[in-house]
């Protein structure tokens, strides 16, 4: 009897040691882990829990390594790697709680990616009430201008803290979706001239105002008044505006947006506006249409009541989660008789976050052309041949939670009539919340690429352009 007693004692003690030894050092490895994390060192957070994961036997231990995995790689700006530890994580899970969890930090890291119909449709069975998913659900909603949508979940969500990441996070996309839904305000100051001394001032004010709103339809009224003053030579032109138009919302996927006006200039009665389609077939593709009448805002071609009609088919696509191709056809007639049919090509490589700071970098190229008709100088930039190319660099800056500032900066070619001269740009934006849930955007620019006014050797153009927006 007392053998057979120290033999189960001998026996329950290297069970005891097997399972610390497969046990303990994982279970050690994802609490150090979390408390790596808890003081902001994800690197180190990583190492704990990729530790973690290779020593898991237990489901439970292997879902919250991936777990942490995941949003180590999150706070790294490692979003593919992020979405590929959440998606194991989801199998791993072994309740719906766990799985909801899983899912939730895989939205997260799609949002980051920019796939924004693939994180609302994950997170959005079980996001009401849910205040983590709800944050994604509405990062989405923001992204892909399905606002009307996501009011439902604001009213359902518990009271947010905004003593907490979670509760900031959720409090700045409702402040973005809100606005949306809101009436509201717009004014804007848009100043540009160019070294052959025209000067061009835009003021605009207007308000937006929800109209019809259903399941398949949602729908915007915008009204706004707008006075451009165009100076050249001794000249000065004053055009005063008035136009009326919606935007809206159709099904999942589809954005309409229409403005129709009236124009009016010493006597000269016009109309203008445009009409805009957007078809999101996924995260992937989208294609587009536009139609835009508008005058040439030159005071030669003012003086002549020059207008043109632009009509562009478009598309993009995304090759990779950082790389798009966005290929352009348009056709302009202009008043005089002249036409022009071009193309626009850009390539874009969407920013990078940099690890450890709030700072990302991209790039883009773009090409532009076209051929006129009727090749002309002086009553507007009208060679016959025209060819851009250009190569970017894109900085972003977050300054605070609620500031960035943005960097688009490059060089290349104007090739006129086959005679090519380098030319460079900048356009320098910063953009913020204002008190009451109002928004300021200002843009600074400079180039010396042809425009519709001038170009060639020489030319350059700046732009200044300050806009706000405050819900009523």
């Amino acid at each position: 009897m007392g053998n057979q007693v120290a033999l189960s004692c001998l026996l329950w003690a290297l069970a005891i040691g097997i399972a610390r030894a497969q046990g303990v050092p994982g279970s050690d490895d994802i609490r150090a882990g979390r408390q790596a994390l808890e003081i902001g060192r994800p690197q180190e957070a990583r190492a704990h829990f990729a530790a973690a994961l290779t020593e898991a036997q237990a489901r439970e231990d292997r879902f919250a390594a991936l777990i942490g995995l995941g949003r180590a790689d999150l706070w790294l700006g490692h979003y593919r790697t992020a979405a590929a530890d959440f998606r194991g994580a989801r199998e791993a899970a072994s309740s719906d709680g766990d799985r909801h969890v899983a899912e939730t930090g895989l939205a997260r890291a799609l949002n980051s990616l920019e796939y924004y119909q693939e994180a609302y449709a994950l997170v959005a069975p079980f996001a009401t009430g849910d205040l983590a998913a709800t944050v994604e659900l509405l990062r989405a909603a923001n992204g892909t201008g399905r606002f009307d949508e996501a009011a439902p979940y604001i009213a359902a969500s518990p009271d947010a803290d905004d003593s907490t990441r979670l509760g900031k996070e959720f409090l700045r996309q409702k402040d973005d979706v809100s606005l949306q839904l809101s009436k509201r305000i717009d004014a804007e100051l848009l100043y540009s001239g160019d070294s052959d001394g025209l000067n061009v001032r835009t003021y605009s004010l207007g308000t937006w105002l929800p109209g019809a709103a259903s399941a398949q339809l949602f729908e915007t009224w915008h009204l706004n008044l707008a006075s451009t003053s165009v100076e050249a030579g001794g000249t000065r032109d004053q055009l005063t505006e008035v136009d009326v138009g919606t935007a809206a919302r159709i099904g999942e996927a589809q954005h309409l947006s229409a403005l129709l006006g009236a124009d009016s200039l010493n006597g000269w009665d016009f109309a203008e506006g445009s009409l805009e389609w957007e078809a999101q077939l996924s995260d992937h593709a989208a294609v587009d249409a536009s139609i835009e009448r508008a005058p040439i805002l030159t005071t030669l071609a003012l003086a002549d009541r020059l207008l043109f009609d632009t009509y562009t088919l478009g598309a993009s696509a995304r090759l990779s989660d950082h790389w798009s191709i966005v290929p352009v056809y348009f056709h302009q007639e202009f008043s005089d008789g002249n036409h022009r049919d071009g193309g626009h090509l850009k390539i874009v490589l969407s920013p990078y976050d940099i690890p450890n700071a709030t700072s990302a970098l991209g790039a883009q190229v773009d090409l532009r052309g076209y051929s006129s008709s009727s090749p002309s100088t002086g009553i507007y930039f009208n060679p016959a041949h025209y060819l851009l190319v250009r190569a970017e660099v894109i900085a972003a800056q977050q300054i605070s939670a609620n500031w960035r500032l943005r960097l688009v900066a490059g060089a290349g070619s104007d090739t006129i009539d086959g005679v090519s001269t380098s030319s460079y740009a900048w356009d320098l934006s910063l953009q913020g919340r204002l008190p009451a849930n109002g928004r300021l955007v200002v843009h600074l620019g400079r180039d010396s690429f042809a425009s519709m006014a001038g170009g060639g050797p020489g030319y350059w153009n700046n732009t200044a352009t300050v806009s706000i927006v405050y819900p009523l």
